[in-house]
């Protein structure tokens, strides 16, 4: 299999983190404005009246108060000591066209572009925040840290619909984390993506926390390194996790560790061609990961690249079903040191007796290639499945207490036929819908290549505009959805697509796009920060359920029942849903 470079958010992640933007968060008790046109020594209360920097508001926020920064290129911030409440948070929110570049003022110890300390309950989203080479220390791009060392933790930290790249170490580092939710964010050209560092001190529980909905890729090591870490001053596990719906690609290292997780969960994840596919083994964890479920994820490996999953270091306790394995070369699943208990079925792999051979399982397994999947398509990275695919119908409901989930990467609803689907995508459960949701731009006389994408009904599809008008030079390709072709006009197109489907009678979804042409990537191209103005006339997505524990033993120290699961508050709150429109790598 060629080795692919993704260059921007894949459509079906594009806005499902957006739907939580205005999730949990009270009316403000304040709104501080930040311009670049702004002064320090103002009050920061108005438009007219904005401070300058982001820091001077960062020094002054409490609970429910928000930061509202208007776009334009800002030094780094830190937020020290300041904590919301569940109910108040203290929100830190982006205009399209806001970047953080450099080192502001303030800064921890590890000199991050943005780093929040000893702060609870905080939000931060639709910021571009760029790292850097310094030189010195770690320059992780944003840090979420607390004193474990005082028995603190990080709690309910929020970081959603951020684009962070650049950073030496890590895009993303957050420590002692409990219940804290990290989604839609692209996280790319770092060392290590998410590094999810320590558990939290016995006395805060469980950790409950979220991974989901973000594009991680072309980091230089690891991309979700979660690490519970025994010699931190925390208990050395990490509890109630669930990583869910991420796209996780083209990395150095592994693209999910868990080291000292328990209780845990990851579903619904695309794992294309990186490094090592999904690991379970114990490095410096208090315990070995125990008590874990890996389903309906689709893992791709190429060849030269090591295991699609490792079980070992100990780990016990642990259930994969429903997931899709392909490796260019034989190696699929690797069980060394494993620590038993090990439930293994409905998977689809390359390799059906290498993979028996060490589970001693997957009677009901099957074997296929890239090419016999049945992808969509494949090549460009398109891993829905079509109606012929030996996948559809050949998962199961339920395998040793856990249950599979409700939904789909995508939103779609599971089953959709009486019986699950294998991997990462369920065929024909939803209404049509068109998947993208934000267009990136184009440098003006550059090349723009750009494939809408659709899921439910029947295919093939049938595109068009219907509204409005391209940018001159690019048209839509009817069959593929693929936007393609050379503009020499600067300006903002705004336009509406229409998909039709081969159903009798026809499905027809719709929705309205964006593209803006620029003349230099110094003006934001080729992926300009643009309000695309993306509603969900057609959308619809859920957040998904975790994996439904059954009653397990608790090495961990967890509790013996099911864990709470996490549902999602917007459908209570009867918001306005609204597709964030920002910038793709």
């Amino acid at each position: 299999m060629r080795h692919r470079t993704f260059t921007r958010r894949p459509a079906w992640i594009a806005g499902l983190g957006s739907l939580f933007v205005m999730t949990g968060t009270s009316l403000a008790q304040t709104t501080y404005f930040v311009s670049t046109q702004g002064n320090d020594g103002n009050d920061g209360l108005s438009q007219n009246s904005a401070f300058a920097t982001i820091q001077a508001a960062a020094d002054i926020v409490g609970p429910s108060d928000t930061v509202h920064v208007m776009p334009g290129t800002y030094a780094g911030f830190m937020v020290d000591s300041k904590s919301g409440a569940a109910s108040a948070r203290i929100v830190f929110h982006a205009d399209p066209g806001v970047v953080i570049q450099g080192e502001g003022a303030q800064t921890c110890q590890r000199h991050e572009t943005v780093c929040l300390w000893e702060s609870n309950y905080l939000t931060v989203e639709g910021f571009e925040i760029v790292g850097r080479d310094c030189g010195y220390g770690q320059c992780d791009v944003l840090s979420v840290r607390a004193d474990g060392g005082q028995q603190h933790a990080t709690q309910g930290a929020i970081i959603r619909n951020n684009y962070l790249h650049g950073g030496q170490s890590r895009g993303l580092y957050i420590t002692f984390p409990v219940e804290c939710i990290i989604e839609n964010n692209e996280i790319s050209d770092s060392g290590i993506g998410i590094y999810f560092a320590n558990g939290a001190p016995a006395s805060y529980g469980n950790e409950n926390s979220r991974i989901a909905a973000n594009h991680i890729h072309d980091n230089s090591s690891l991309a979700i390194h979660v690490n519970a870490d025994a010699s931190s001053p925390g208990d050395g596990i990490i509890r109630g996790l669930t990583i869910n719906r991420n796209l996780v690609a083209h990395n150095a290292g592994q693209a999910i560790h868990f080291d000292g997780v328990c209780d845990s969960t990851v579903v619904n994840n695309v794992v294309l061609d990186n490094r090592r596919g999904i690991i379970l083994s114990r490095v410096d964890g208090a315990i070995p990961p125990e008590n874990d479920v890996v389903m309906n994820n689709t893992v791709i490996q190429a060849s030269g690249s090591q295991v699609c999953l490792r079980i070992g270091g100990g780990a016990h306790d642990i259930a994969v079903f429903n997931n899709v394995f392909i490796h260019a070369d034989s190696m699929v699943m690797d069980l060394e040191g494993n620590g038993g208990s090990l439930t293994s079925d409905y998977n689809a792999v390359s390799n059906l007796s290498q993979v028996q051979g060490a589970t001693g399982d997957d009677g009901n397994t099957i074997e296929v290639t890239l090419t016999t999947a049945g992808f969509n398509d494949s090549s460009h990275d398109d891993l829905s499945l079509t109606q012929s695919s030996p996948l559809v119908n050949a998962g199961v409901d339920q395998i040793a207490g856990y249950t599979a989930p409700g939904d789909d990467i995508a939103g779609a609803a599971r089953p959709a036929e009486g019986r699950y689907d294998i991997g990462a995508y369920e065929y024909g459960s939803a209404a049509l819908v068109i998947l993208t949701n934000a267009l990136p731009g184009v440098v003006v006389s550059d090349n723009y290549h750009y494939a809408l994408t659709a899921a439910g009904g029947k295919t093939p599809y049938t595109w068009s505009v219907t509204s409005g008008d391209l940018p001159a030079g690019i048209t839509l390709d009817a069959s593929t959805g693929i936007l393609s072709g050379i503009t020499r006009l600067i300006g903002i197109s705004t336009f509406t697509v229409q998909v039709q489907d081969s159903t009798d009678p026809i499905a027809t979804a719709h929705k309205e796009f964006i593209i803006q042409v620029v003349a230099s990537y110094a003006d934001g191209g080729p992926n300009p920060h643009a309000d695309a103005g993306n509603h969900t006339q057609d959308a619809g997505t859920t957040q998904p359920d975790a994996a439904t524990h059954g009653s397990h033993s608790n090495g961990c120290g967890c509790a013996s029942s099911a864990p709470t699961k996490h549902f999602p508050l917007w459908p209570l709150l009867l918001l306005p849903l609204f597709f964030l429109k920002r910038r793709h790598s």
